[in-house]
């Protein structure tokens, strides 16, 4: 026994030693303010409610009846559905809170059919996590929300020097410019596969502006178009390569501890940035790749 004990031993010690280390690189991807709206909201939003929420933060709201994370629902390319099991639906998102399933397009994409679903309400967004109510829903049916992973909301995206305006209808909600030079928006993440690909964006500026894709993984820029006086709501498109060698390897382990990521991991994560010299009143709509 102690033939087969040993070998097993040891095995369980280099596997320890070689992915522990990197466990720490993981830890605490919530952020105190973000942990802060957080508990917020567990305080606020009434038991019997239905919540629908990210993966990334589900365990706050799991002392509840009926509580589902987004990615255990039905959903294909172009739609979303919610089951309604209470009078009252949350539903929330956080796409860059927590470790989630969901893409960070497809994050998005929910937020903007929330935003224009007659059943929703916007009732608070904080930290970068959006929350929608339906004070009437009906118990038995089902909800559906159409998704459109092209055209995603430039103002629901973490911004450097923006902010987002949300008046009216939320197709003409858009995240605005300020003074100050910097990024209007930023970490519009997609793994994208090596070739050719557009980017696409809908937006306005008084003044010069750099719309840039880059290889955030490498943190490579791989083009820049300069936007100039497109004073009016504009749909601007534009063309940019993804190198064959554009695949950054995550830590893998080494000899026989050693994994190797599959799927989409495999590709590098590809952003869109907005920058201004400020004083340009920029102001983006939406942002997509195709």
């Amino acid at each position: 026994l102690w033939m087969l004990s040993l070998p097993m031993s040891l095995n369980l010690l280099v596997w320890f030693a070689v992915w522990t280390p990197d466990v720490v690189s993981h830890w605490y991807l919530i952020s105190k303010p973000a942990s802060r709206t957080l508990a917020y909201l567990e305080t606020v939003l009434p038991t019997s409610a239905e919540v629908v929420t990210s993966q990334g933060f589900i365990g706050r709201f799991a002392g509840r009846q009926w509580v589902y994370p987004w990615w255990k629902l039905p959903v294909t390319q172009s739609e979303q559905l919610i089951p309604v099991n209470s009078s009252k639906v949350y539903a929330i998102v956080g796409p860059y809170t927590g470790s989630n399933v969901a893409s960070i397009p497809l994050a998005l994409s929910r937020i903007a059919s929330l935003a224009s679903s007659p059943d929703f309400k916007l009732i608070s967004y904080n930290q970068n996590i959006w929350v929608f109510a339906d004070y009437k829903a009906e118990r038995g049916t089902n909800l559906y929300l159409p998704l459109n992973e092209r055209a995603l909301p430039a103002w629901a995206l973490p911004s450097q020097e923006g902010r987002p305006e949300m008046r009216g209808p939320s197709s003409e909600w858009y995240e605005e410019s300020g003074a100050k030079p910097g990024y209007v928006t930023s970490q519009l993440y997609a793994r994208l596969s090596p070739g050719v690909h557009d980017a696409s964006l809908r937006m306005s500026s008084k003044g010069p502006v750099n719309v840039e894709v880059w290889d955030a993984d490498k943190n490579e820029l791989l083009k820049r178009v300069v936007v100039r006086n497109v004073k009016q709501p504009t749909y601007i498109s534009f063309k940019f390569s993804i190198p064959v060698n554009a695949i950054t390897s995550p830590f893998s382990g080494f000899w026989f501890s050693k994994l190797s990521p599959a799927g989409m991991y495999q590709r590098d994560s590809i952003e869109i940035r907005v920058w201004t010299p400020g004083n340009t009143d920029t102001r983006v709509y939406t942002e997509g790749f195709s």
